[in-house]
């Protein structure tokens, strides 16, 4: 018994200090996740930013980059978390909430999307824009008459195809 046991525990060491020599950085992570994004390899993308996160949970940029990819794959609710996460830490409203909005809209949160400029930060137009236009369509898809917002009062603040969209 105990041979068996002295040969398991040399063996969990050995297999511990192989796993310790080969540990990437979270940037050579993301850096791998970027290869198999362009690849369209997205599962082993989020698996290598899923890595670069539990090493730096702090890292604004992975954060966006696999809310980036669990929305292009269809997983809106953890697009939505890893959104809320990097507005949470620090990431700019340009960068956070016309992609947010989006992921609002599409997931049927319509009072949300409305609301979401309420509490943004927008300085760059096309956000701003991109922002108003997800607004404007998800009050006319909700059933809250305190939603509905008027192609009028907004129109200003819609740049080119959005303002086409929303005219349509």
């Amino acid at each position: 018994m105990d041979r068996i046991f002295k040969m398991n525990l040399i063996a969990a060491v050995c297999c511990i200090g192989l796993v310790g020599c080969d540990s990437k950085s979270p940037e050579e992570l993301m850096s791998i996740a970027a290869q198999h994004a362009a690849e369209n390899n997205n599962a082993a993308a989020i698996i290598e930013l899923k890595n670069a996160i539990g090493q730096a949970p702090d890292l604004i940029t992975a954060r966006l980059a696999i809310a980036d990819l669990y929305y292009k794959t269809g997983q809106v609710a953890a697009a939505e978390k890893e959104l809320i996460k990097a507005r949470d830490l620090g990431a700019s409203d340009n960068l956070v909430l016309p992609k947010l909005s989006e992921v609002f809209y599409y997931s049927d949160q319509f009072e949300s999307a409305v609301n979401l400029k309420a509490t943004a930060s927008l300085s760059d137009p096309i956000a701003k824009s991109t922002v108003v236009l997800f607004q404007y369509i998800a009050s006319l898809r909700s059933n809250i008459s305190e939603l509905t917002i008027e192609l009028s009062d907004i129109e200003n603040q819609l740049l080119g195809d959005n303002l086409a969209i929303a005219e349509a």
